[in-house]
């Protein structure tokens, strides 16, 4: 699972893999639209998945998988007034990954494991922005454990500050580091916040062994 950016707030959507006989087709379901950055994270999770996962290969062209197809459907949130019609960017890499491999191995995802983070081809899991949006928004949804990328549950946030001099007043706001999970256990969240680097850390927290 992964946000959808939208200003400052975030959302938690629901992305399925499937994976039947075919011809190394790699598609994606149109509604929400999908952006071309996200599209191009899915072809970067088909050729990690297929060098992580057992019994499969790249198709000759090295895009999908040979002798099938790898199909992604998104579905955004349609609760309160959270309205998505079109998801973009690579954020949610390491969950299509996961997912893949989940499809590829009949494995059973967690449910209450959300994950953020590009994926890399060789398999590490890259950085992302808005992470303390989501870290919210999976709160929120009910997620027991927030996975993100290495160095990520350490965040700059900004400190409202108010200057008075005379009939003036001055607005600036100032960076500051927060830890994320101790911010998660100060502000009562039901949460707890943690690091992978890499799709193997990932898949071994997201899949019943």
């Amino acid at each position: 699972m992964w946000r959808c950016a939208q200003m400052d707030r975030g959302s938690v959507c629901n992305l399925m893999a499937r994976v039947s006989p075919g011809e190394g087709r790699v598609l994606a379901d149109t509604s929400p639209l999908i952006g071309f950055d996200f599209q191009y994270a899915e072809r970067v999770a088909v050729e990690v998945a297929a060098r992580e996962a057992r019994g499969v290969s790249l198709d000759d062209d090295g895009v999908g998988l040979k002798g099938a197809d790898v199909l992604y459907v998104v579905s955004a949130p349609t609760e309160g007034s959270v309205e998505v019609q079109s998801i973009d960017g690579p954020s949610a890499g390491a969950a299509t990954t996961v997912a893949t491999i989940a499809a590829i191995e009949n494995r059973t995802i967690i449910q209450d494991v959300v994950i953020t983070g590009t994926i890399q081809e060789d398999g590490s899991i890259g950085p992302v922005g808005g992470i303390f949006e989501k870290a919210k928004a999976a709160d929120n949804a009910g997620a027991r454990l927030f996975l993100v990328p290495s160095g990520q549950s350490v965040v700059t946030m900004y400190r409202e500050v108010v200057r008075e001099v005379g009939p003036f007043r001055w607005v600036t706001y100032e960076p500051i580091q927060v830890d994320l999970k101790q911010y998660a256990e100060n502000a009562g969240w039901n949460i707890q916040i943690q690091e992978v680097s890499t799709i193997e850390d990932a898949v071994n927290l997201m899949l019943q062994q």
